[in-house]
């Protein structure tokens, strides 16, 4: 699954079942379900791609993307919507970032969703990181997506060069600190 595919995927999903909603889940004042999110511009016109399709498979749907210039500015958007009560109904958000908002219970709690979805089941997702985005044994949010950082070098050029080779991974930093 490239990922993309695993974008639209969640993201679509994410709708269905308003991941990462506010305490009440209540859709806005012109009663579209408004997605929070920050991205590349790529990234920005994948959403976009997206909501117009859910809009188009869901007819009496309308989603309102709210586009953030960064992280940053997703997190006092966020913030700002949270204490002023209009959170969004859905966003996108590292789970590095999201502790603040579990913390002042800002997130509604998926966990009876997702136990009557059809469209999600938890068990379809990597266990980390379901886990990721749990607070106090509740499920707040779905992931996006799953990523790890891989380093490859040529290990002829370090040789040539008189370089140390990288210790197994994990086990120090790059570059080798001098002695």
């Amino acid at each position: 699954m490239t990922r993309r595919t695993l974008l639209a995927a969640v993201v679509a999903a994410a709708l269905s079942v308003t991941a990462c909603a506010g305490d009440d889940g209540a859709a806005h004042s012109d009663d579209a379900v408004q997605l929070l999110v920050f991205g590349a511009p790529e990234e920005l016109a994948a959403y976009r791609t997206l909501a117009g399709a859910y809009e188009k498979t869901h007819p009496d749907s309308r989603v309102q993307l709210v586009e953030a210039s960064d992280r940053t500015d997703l997190i006092t958007r966020l913030s700002t919507s949270v204490a002023g009560g209009q959170p969004p109904d859905v966003f996108l958000m590292n789970y590095r970032f999201y502790g603040q908002f579990a913390a002042k219970d800002a997130i509604e709690p998926l966990d009876e969703r997702l136990g009557s979805s059809g469209v999600i089941k938890p068990a379809d997702f990597y266990p980390a990181a379901m886990d990721a985005f749990q607070w106090r044994g509740r499920q707040l949010c779905m992931p996006q997506n799953v990523s790890s950082l891989a380093a490859y070098y040529n290990k002829d050029l370090f040789a040539r060069y008189g370089v140390p080779e990288p210790a197994a991974p994990g086990t120090t930093c790059w570059p080798p600190r001098p002695r």
